[in-house]
């Protein structure tokens, strides 16, 4: 079954580089979209500008991927 993975990062560079780990970790059945949090729903408690990077990963491994997106960013796997 699969799985979504959101992370935020304070910046696009960030975003970025977590979006090649994943790409260099090679794990099965990733895709990700990223996107400016302006074109999220946003926390009005939270509203601070940044990156979003959703994955949808196989449950098996979001796991691994919210790992390599927790280097850069905070990450939830819904």
């Amino acid at each position: 079954m699969a799985q979504f993975v959101v992370a935020k990062f304070a910046t696009a560079s960030a975003a970025d580089a977590a979006a090649q780990d994943l790409h260099a970790a090679m794990i099965p059945s990733v895709v990700t979209q990223r996107h400016p949090s302006s074109q999220v729903q946003r926390d009005p408690a939270n509203m601070v500008d940044c990156t979003v990077l959703t994955v949808a990963v196989d449950e098996v491994h979001s796991g691994a991927v919210a790992g390599i997106l927790g280097l850069y960013g905070t990450a939830e796997i819904r």
